[in-house]
């Protein structure tokens, strides 16, 4: 059984963002309000635009020209923020999603072309490994583990160098 053979949920972080996600006791990621706070204050200018006529979320765009930054930060009708990406001279240096509650949905490098590489690692919304594996040049890489939500291995996914599955493994309970 394959979770993840598109990336659906993304995540975070690299080139000096990591302040985006307080690390709390468990492992459990959580959205940092004053990183975010800190990009609104340091911005030279911003503005808010709601998405879908308010029924889906809005969108916060910050401006930093001094370091050609541009940051997005994303929230739902709630309030709470659901993602956040950023750009240096238009190329992503930083994505993040989040659920609700403020939990990071997933964690991840990525590289001066704004491509996911290295290590990543999926989360459910209570904070346990939802799965893991490598990125390479943006793709999927070599081996990614699938766990339930207690925890337990259910299936082993295994990618080509063009991020094309090869095959799954379940693993029996």
């Amino acid at each position: 059984m394959n979770f993840f053979i598109f990336p659906v949920v993304v995540a975070i972080l690299c080139m000096g963002c990591e302040n985006t996600v307080n690390h709390l006791p468990g492992g459990i990621s959580k959205t940092d309000k004053a990183f975010f706070d800190s990009i609104r204050q340091n911005s030279d200018t911003g503005f808010t635009r709601i998405i879908g006529a308010g029924e889906f979320y809005s969108a916060e765009q910050y401006y930093s020209r001094g370091d050609s930054i541009v940051s997005k930060i994303m929230k739902d009708t709630a309030g709470n923020i659901t993602g956040f990406v950023q750009f240096r001279k238009n190329i992503r240096t930083a994505y993040a999603e989040y659920y609700a509650n403020g939990q990071l949905k997933g964690k991840l490098l990525l590289d001066s072309l704004g491509r996911f590489e290295g290590p990543a690692t999926y989360y459910y919304e209570d904070g346990s490994i939802r799965s893991e594996g490598v990125y390479n040049l943006g793709f999927f890489w070599g081996k990614w583990n699938n766990y339930a939500p207690g925890g337990a291995l259910v299936s082993t996914d295994e990618y080509d160098t063009n991020g094309q599955l090869i095959h799954t493994v379940t693993t029996k309970r």
